[in-house]
């Protein structure tokens, strides 16, 4: 009995999206299968080369790059995505790059893009995505010429880079992330009035750099900042931000948000002690749907330090849900909008505050017992049906360190 081939019966985009998760050569093997997989291959809209594209000897690779881009350069064939790991010294890449354009590219992507990218890729009309690992140049600056460009991806950017300029009206998204810690970048957004989410990594930003970027984009709804030791006090005020995320921002002192709109928060709290690193002091006007992520990573535990911590939790009395994860306990509590019959404990609140929902504290066991207590009683204070699981009270026949997981919110 005849085995009846239903894949190849599948409308070309579905076959052009199978071929899309294979390596470039193997997607170039099908075209033997039948016509309809030699036509799905010829117009395969995705090509990514990775290393294994070059192998010995290196000119036999290029023509095949060379033979791809023609065939769709001679169809007329749109290019939704061209991937290529470095680009080499070949006399035919800058023509590569004329017909990407011609080809009307969408999606521009390489690790090892070379000394400087070629002009012709800024004239690349319908360029909506461009990710460059940036070995190589030591800026980027894009003037305007890219109308449709939607999102920029600068990744393991080296010392040397000094510079992003960009002037691109529709762009949405902004992912910067160096390779070393503290890059001093100059970052020009000015003319990104569109830009609604901007994530930056082990830059140099100070407080007054911070202001000014935001300064410029009036419509930013996502604003992530990871691993910028010079950032210290966080003054934002905006309509529009709705998720903030400061992670790994050490010598941070003052987060302060005038922000009605926001909807989530995620942090890790470090403490050392009153000098060399205290803890921040959160002021915050944000929405009451607001969900705060906090991680408590203390340095010093004494007394002092829950005293503070407290204090720093009471400023989000407001918040509809509080998340506190740590190497030392952990928390988690019942939503009190799951609660029909619920009225709420809080007369300004719609609904009970984090600290009145707790239904289970777990204390681990390298907590002082005078802290032990402290933390007992301001949980217990107005909680209702509150559990405190207290390890140090329970015999273990074993100390394995406890590991910290941060189940993120679906927002992130």
């Amino acid at each position: 009995m005849e085995r009846l081939d239903l894949i190849s019966k599948l409308p070309l985009p579905i076959l052009d999206h199978i071929l899309s998760f294979l390596a470039i050569k193997d997607a170039a093997k099908t075209s033997v299968l039948s016509e309809t997989w030699n036509s799905a291959w010829n117009s395969l809209s995705s090509l990514e080369f990775g290393p294994e594209n070059f192998g010995s000897p290196y000119y036999v690779s290029y023509v095949f790059v060379d033979q791809i881009l023609a065939k769709r350069q001679k169809h007329k064939i749109s290019i939704q995505r061209f991937n290529m790991i470095y680009f080499p010294n070949y006399l035919n890449v800058d023509n590569w790059f004329k017909i990407l354009v011609e080809c009307n590219i969408k999606e521009f992507a390489t690790q090892y893009p070379g000394k400087k990218l070629p002009e012709v890729i800024f004239a690349a009309k319908a360029l909506n995505v461009l990710r460059l690992g940036f070995y190589g140049p030591i800026s980027l600056q894009v003037a305007g010429t890219l109308p449709k460009l939607r999102l920029v991806y600068l990744e393991s950017s080296p010392p040397e880079f000094q510079m992003v300029d960009i002037a691109a009206p529709n762009l949405k998204g902004l992912y910067i992330r160096s390779d070393s810690w503290d890059l001093n970048l100059l970052i020009n957004i000015n003319a990104c009035v569109a830009l609604k989410r901007l994530k930056l990594s082990s830059l140099v930003v100070t407080d007054q750099c911070l202001e000014n970027l935001l300064s410029n984009v009036p419509n930013l709804e996502i604003l992530d900042i990871y691993y910028c030791s010079s950032l210290r006090t966080v003054k934002i005020s905006s309509n529009r931000l709705k998720y903030l995320t400061l992670v790994s921002c050490n010598n941070l002192i003052e987060v302060d948000l005038d922000t009605p709109n926001l909807l989530g928060f995620l942090s890790d709290v470090r403490y050392g002690n009153d000098i060399v690193n205290p803890l921040p002091a959160f002021h915050l006007k944000a929405s009451p749907l607001l969900e705060v992520s906090l991680e408590l990573i203390p340095e010093t535990l004494d007394t002092h330090w829950y005293s503070e911590l407290m204090k720093s939790l009471s400023s989000f009395n407001h918040s509809k849900a509080i998340s506190i994860f740590c190497d030392d306990y952990k928390f988690t509590y019942r939503d009190a909008a799951d609660d029909e019959d619920g009225k709420p404990c809080c007369a300004s609140l719609p609904w009970k505050c984090w600290r009145h929902e707790l239904k289970k504290v777990e204390l681990q066991q390298n907590i002082g017992l005078k802290e032990r207590l402290d933390l007992e009683k301001y949980f217990l204070t107005n909680a209702d049906m509150l559990e405190i699981i207290d390890e140090q009270r329970e015999w273990r026949n074993h100390s394995d360190p406890v590991v910290w997981q941060l189940e993120l919110p679906s927002w992130w």
